[in-house]
């Protein structure tokens, strides 16, 4: 609850949009020998990728958080929504996951901001992985703020969806 309150009231704001949006969210989901603060989670048809879609937000809570740290909670992020997916299609053949894994930090090193918003996150076949963190000292969401050739198509709709239900 301390972690909830220290946000600012953040996560709860985000779950209630994602709720919104259909999404179902879990609270404090254990995975390998981590809990993560929240899943949301949708699957569905999409007409526009021509393919069954699922799409998870992971949010987890960090004290203090560097590059490495990040991108191997990213990385578990990732995996839990590959190895907990619904729809048995292979990847890239019939199924999508779209991964948002959000690290929620106290204060974002100037540095690894600047990681988020310029390096493009690793490319998986018929999926993606989409990494944010949310800064509670400035009330900012960071992300990627470029286009990557690989997935290209996807990423103007990926800003916009992290717009939408990440803001403060």
């Amino acid at each position: 609850m301390a972690q909830r309150q220290s946000s600012g009231g953040y996560l709860p704001r985000v779950i209630e949009r994602l709720r919104a949006e259909k999404f179902k969210c879990a609270e404090n989901v254990p995975y390998e020998d981590q809990t993560f603060k929240c899943v949301a989670k949708k699957k569905g048809l999409s007409f526009t990728k021509f393919s069954f879609s699922e799409t998870v937000f992971v949010f987890g809570w960090f004290a203090s958080l560097d590059a490495d740290s990040f991108h191997d909670f990213s990385s578990r992020c990732y995996s839990y929504a590959t190895n907990t997916r619904k729809i048995p299609l292979p990847l890239g053949y019939g199924a999508t996951v779209y991964c948002f894994p959000v690290a929620i930090v106290e204060n974002a090193d100037a540095g690894l901001a600047e990681v988020v918003k310029n390096n493009v996150p690793p490319t998986h076949i018929g999926s993606a992985e989409v990494p944010s963190i949310y800064e509670v000292a400035t009330n900012t969401i960071h992300y990627l703020e470029e286009t990557p050739l690989w997935g290209f198509v996807y990423y103007g709709g990926f800003r916009k969806m992290i717009q939408r239900l990440l803001a403060p």
